[in-house]
């Protein structure tokens, strides 16, 4: 027989951690750490995507954001660990209890107490640096060995704005967030602290499907898993530099009023009808042998003016005559100078 409130637990694990900076030594012989333009990642995450990748195809195994990207103020000790843990309003501490205030090393007796306030940013410990803004981000890296969890700490401002919104638009688009597959990467932003511009790289959360498709793998049933609690070791890359305190607080408005634009004014376009009966399988329009004399990006074109054409044909959409255009007898015929016109046929179709 199960045991309630124990067999019914599936916890994945842990395989490791992605960075977004390196420890870099000074002339003073101390280490410092400074933000890289890519993932730091393990060995057998650059066997698949690179030794600097910039993009990492991701999923979450479960539809509870709280978990997936969990954010807590958090202090540390160097004696004691994580001291302090908070939301801006209250908090988790560990308390000396002969002073009542927050545990130093040379607290005697201490006692975690919860329901403690919190005063965010403008806690003397924040200002002091030894408390920071923290998102664990934990997700799953289908392309690569292992299956359990890696995770991802950040303490940009930018970056966790960026991925609560991405994970609310997803989730009004699909329904969920668990078992999508998305696309997580790391860009460049322009910000200007103090009247400087500076660009900085920040994360987002894409999908690389339009639309429709996105809508369409949101009907396949997702899976069930329960995260492992979130390492909440002290992660010195957040704590050791406190630069980005100052982005934090700019406000770029106009690229605000850009993005709404954007995603809100411009009219969509209608979705096609869905048949009740399943679609055709499509045939083949052509060899997915590569072509001799193409490289290796032209032979990925032609397969994806393939895919197109295929989609195309199912929807009864218009295709173009390529014969008629160029004189080819297929898409294995079409001049190598004429590939990317031909993938332009299809943006917005």
């Amino acid at each position: 027989m199960p045991i309630r409130g124990v067999s019914e637990i599936v916890r994945l694990p842990r395989l490791g951690k992605i960075h977004l900076g390196i420890m870099v030594e000074y002339q003073t012989g101390k280490f410092r750490p400074s933000a890289t333009d890519y993932f730091v990642c393990p060995e057998e995450v650059q066997g698949v995507f690179g030794k600097e990748p910039k993009e990492l195809r991701v999923m979450f195994p479960i539809d509870d954001d709280q978990m997936v990207a969990q954010q807590w103020y958090r202090a540390y000790s160097q004696t004691r660990g994580l001291i302090c843990r908070g939301d801006g309003e209250t908090s988790t501490q560990l308390t000396d209890l002969k002073t009542g205030a927050i545990a130093t090393k040379d607290s005697p007796k201490t006692e975690m107490r919860e329901g403690m306030t919190c005063a965010g940013e403008q806690c003397d410990i924040y200002q002091t640096k030894r408390c920071r803004r923290v998102m664990n981000l934990q997700f799953m890296l289908p392309d690569v060995p292992g299956l359990g969890v890696w995770q991802l700490d950040t303490g940009s401002f930018f970056s966790i704005v960026n991925i609560n919104s991405n994970l609310k638009l997803i989730r009004g688009i699909c329904g969920r967030i668990s078992m999508i597959p998305l696309v997580l990467s790391l860009g460049p932003r322009e910000v200007a602290p103090d009247g400087k511009k500076k660009i900085v790289h920040i994360l987002n959360l894409t999908a690389p499907f339009s639309l429709t498709q996105l809508q369409e793998r949101a009907q396949l049933p997702p899976g069930r898993a329960m995260l492992p609690a979130p390492d909440t070791s002290r992660p010195d890359l957040l704590f050791a530099d406190a630069e980005e305190e100052a982005l934090a607080r700019v406000v770029d408005s106009e690229q605000a009023r850009r993005d709404i634009d954007e995603l809100f004014d411009k009219p969509q376009a209608p979705t096609p009808p869905v048949s009740a009966d399943p679609p055709p399988e499509p045939q083949a329009t052509g060899s997915s042998e590569q072509i001799e004399g193409d490289t290796e990006g032209e032979a990925q074109m032609r397969d994806l003016i393939r895919e197109k054409v295929e989609a195309q044909n199912w929807r009864q959409g218009t295709v173009p005559s390529w014969c008629a255009q160029w004189g080819a007898d297929s898409i294995d015929e079409i001049p190598r100078d004429k590939l990317e016109a031909a993938l332009a046929w299809f943006k917005g179709k």
